[in-house]
């Protein structure tokens, strides 16, 4: 069937549906049929969002005479104070809103249980148990068109604000963010930690931007979307690959990406982006000193991380750029990026180039496949097919190089497989195991000794709602 008489044909099924009495099917049946449409690319952005508020504005009426059948139980319904009706929604969390749509507030989080042994070889890695992720989720919608969310995270001892910002969704697909989130950099980082196919993220991770506070705008097409955004520093004062200075000017950068899915049907997808990201570090050079480093695809290391520049002095400013591609066939998928970093320095030192790779595969032996949202460009929630839940398998390659001129900080290559169990959409169970192969200068910066290649095998529970 051609595209255009594809969307005619769906336009005028939800009409028809729109328009039927609410006997005939419940509004969550509704707003999921609204979902698929949305996800495969069939409907707009807009459209999906102008026909969910118009859904929601009708309010079912259970029929005075009609029995309610056993296996379509009725929305709960609760009045308001000012009259006005409000559903509550238990689909991943709570969501209490009003069926125009004008208001609602959720409550979600996350809790990430991981525990790790290692076969060591020439440094000692302590086998133990953490609590990775501890996260409390707020948001919501305010007067229709401002969207907001708010992110603890309790893991590790500490309590950190992870995301806290404002969206102006008014012009959606176009939108405007204000506030701390993840700057538009790599489909790795930006695929969230609960849809994540391994434990950790890829060695190359190590060059991401992660979050900062600043100002950024999006938009998003039937297959293909953009994102930009104006950053300072992290809500924290404390960001990762920047060491901190009060004394001189905040560090700032523009970061931008681009994702193009040709191919993005519900089980087949085939994906290209691309990111770039430019940080000046202000006046003061030797206040705010770069650093990338990264741990060996493993949290519980006791913090260390074999590859390591240490703070690189007279670094003017430096640019990232990333590709990536995706590709989703049923059950199986393949995803790799390569990212580097081009650092410019001053006073006659010489530029540095660092970069890193991954490649991974997996195969869902359940027949369950990839959620790939083409309006974000990266993954989501998996669904098992059976009650039984969902199995995958996956294979990682990932290698990064931080040597170049008198910086050595070493190159790392690991290799990862990764087995998860979906037991429901909300609980998962993991296990990776890893070999990792360091080279003589990824000695944590001298701290350790080179030419280290431990083992890894780790566990995670995880539930996520």
């Amino acid at each position: 069937m051609r595209q255009g008489t594809k969307k005619a044909v769906c336009g005028m099924a939800l009409s028809v549906l729109l328009a039927a009495s609410p006997v005939m099917a419940g509004t969550a049946e509704f707003l999921e049929l609204l979902s698929i449409l949305r996800d495969n690319g069939t409907i707009k952005e807009q459209d999906y969002a102008r026909l969910k508020n118009a859904l929601l504005a009708e309010v079912p009426e259970k029929p005075a005479s009609a029995p309610i059948a056993m296996s379509a139980q009725p929305e709960p319904v609760i009045q308001a104070e000012s009259g006005v009706p409000l559903k509550i929604d238990t689909e991943g969390g709570l969501e209490i809103a009003t069926y125009d749509g004008r208001f609602s507030f959720g409550i979600g989080g996350r809790l990430m249980a991981d525990a790790a042994f290692y076969n060591e070889d020439r440094n000692q890695l302590s086998n133990g148990t953490e609590l990775r992720r501890a996260e409390l989720e707020l948001g919501g919608v305010i007067d229709y068109d401002w969207a907001y969310e708010f992110e603890i995270d309790f893991g590790d001892g500490n309590v950190d604000v992870n995301d806290a910002y404002l969206t102006y969704q008014g012009f959606a697909p176009l939108l405007f963010k204000v506030g701390q989130f993840k700057e538009p950099f790599s489909m790795d980082e930006l695929t969230s930690s609960k849809y994540a196919t391994f434990m950790e993220s890829a060695l190359p991770n190590a060059f991401a931007p992660g979050r900062h506070l600043g100002i950024g705008v999006a938009n998003a097409w039937e297959d293909a979307t953009v994102a930009a955004g104006l950053f300072g520093e992290a809500f924290d004062d404390a960001a990762e690959n920047i060491e901190p200075d009060n004394t001189g000017d905040e560090s700032w950068g523009l970061t931008g990406r681009l994702t193009w899915a040709p191919i993005h049907a519900k089980r087949q997808v085939f994906h290209l982006g691309a990111s770039s990201s430019y940080r000046q570090l202000g006046d003061d050079v030797e206040g705010h000193r770069p650093r990338f480093r990264t741990r060996p695809e493993s949290h519980l290391t006791n913090d260390l991380r074999y590859v390591d520049t240490g703070r690189i002095d007279k670094v003017e400013d430096y640019m990232l750029y990333g590709l990536e591609t995706v590709g989703v066939y049923g059950p199986f998928s393949f995803q790799g990026e390569y990212i580097r970093s081009d650092l410019s320095r001053t006073h006659g030192s010489p530029d540095l180039h660092f970069d890193g790779w991954y490649v991974q595969s997996s195969w869902f032996w359940t027949g369950e496949s990839q959620n790939y949202s083409v309006t974000k460009g990266t993954f989501g929630k998996i669904k098992p097919l059976n009650k039984y839940g969902a199995w995958e398998t996956a294979v990682r390659l990932s290698r990064i190089d931080l040597t170049d001129d008198l910086v050595r900080g070493g190159e790392e290559e690991s290799v990862t497989l990764a087995i998860n169990w979906y037991l429901n959409p909300y609980l998962r169970l993991m296990a990776n195991y890893s070999w990792i192969n360091n080279d003589g200068d990824a000695d944590a910066a001298g701290e350790v000794a080179g030419n280290d290649d431990p083992e890894v095998m780790q566990f995670r529970f995880q539930a996520a709602f």
